[in-house]
């Protein structure tokens, strides 16, 4: 697929494409910066994180990075309404999602974002603290255009509240009667981290609360995860290996290909209103910064795993499915 194609949809043939206009999503380059997140396109990491001209994919000494790797930047680009980013470990599929759901609370104004985690613990230990870094939450130094503190952060509700009056949640379901606590919300964007950890029922609810009454606006889904645990059926059909229903006839899609499920026989829904999907694979390798720090993390500690467990989180393996539940 090339990235940034708003007419790029996987047809019943290898290699053909229908000329169907997507749903817009922005265009985003490969050479984006997450530096302009501040107002004087600062970096926000310390140390600063090497220029693109010495370091083109990134990173720096300690692992931080300003400019998102290759896979990372198709992931950006993606004109999907659900792109499932996932894999393999250590792939940098949750730092993608965290700079995106920013980047999408600072492009629209007075919109509601939200990232979620199955449980409140995930979110406090593994994506709170990277977000604080990424926006100066609290840093009274830092102010957006209008004057306004750049971002403030409740603790107690969880939420992130930019300058331009946008908000980025923090939302988590321990159980699946738990998505009702959502019932009245409207986002124009749904990132689920490890969403393997989900039920199929919870994520298609959590679908539904993506909307809004603006024109203009896009309304995406961003899932990433591993293979396996609750959710390793669900994604597995969604994205890897489809329903004949749901194809059709046709071939099944490919990586980085975006394609739209026929709808279900009988349903009301148009064809050309079913979302369309995209799976882009996750690899180790793909995080250089990681890579290069510790080249030996596979072979040293996920493969000490063995069995199937091994395969799902070294290699990203959907065909490995022992803690399929």
């Amino acid at each position: 697929m090339r990235a940034g194609s708003k007419y790029d949809v996987w047809s019943a043939e290898r290699g053909v494409r229908h000329r169907v206009p997507l749903p817009l999503r922005r265009t985003q380059p490969f050479e984006f910066t997450f530096g302009y997140l501040h107002p004087e396109g600062h970096c926000p990491h310390t140390p600063p994180c090497s220029s693109p001209d010495k370091k083109p994919a990134g990173g720096n000494e300690d692992g931080s990075r300003c400019v998102p790797q290759p896979k990372q930047a198709r992931a950006h680009a993606s004109l999907a309404d659900i792109l499932f980013y996932g894999g393999a470990v250590g792939g940098g599929k949750s730092e993608y999602a965290i700079v995106e759901a920013v980047t999408l609370c600072l492009e629209y104004r007075y919109c509601k974002v939200a990232i979620f985690r199955r449980t409140l613990t995930q979110l406090e230990q593994e994506l709170e603290g990277r977000i604080i870094l990424l926006t100066w939450a609290d840093n009274k130094a830092i102010r957006g255009p209008n004057g306004k503190l750049f971002c403030k952060y409740n603790r107690a509700r969880h939420v992130f509240t930019f300058w331009n009056g946008s908000e980025l949640h923090l939302c988590f379901c321990n159980n699946e009667k738990d998505v009702y606590k959502y019932q009245s919300f409207q986002i124009i964007g749904l990132f689920i981290d490890e969403s393997s950890h989900f039920t199929e029922f919870m994520v298609k609810y959590l679908i539904t609360r993506v909307r809004v009454a603006r024109r203009g606006v896009p309304k995406i889904i961003r899932l990433t995860s591993n293979p396996g645990n609750v959710g390793h059926g669900w994604h597995k059909r969604w994205f890897i290996r489809p329903t004949s229903e749901e194809l059709g006839g046709r071939l099944l899609p490919q990586p980085f290909e975006i394609w739209r499920p026929l709808p279900k026989a009988g349903s009301p829904v148009k064809p050309e209103q079913v979302l369309t999907r995209q799976f882009i694979p996750a690899w180790f390798h793909d995080n250089f910064a990681l890579a290069e720090a510790d080249p030996d993390y596979l072979a040293s500690k996920v493969y000490g795993l063995g069995g199937d467990k091994a395969k799902q989180l070294a290699e990203g393996d959907w065909d490995a499915n022992d803690s399929m539940i």
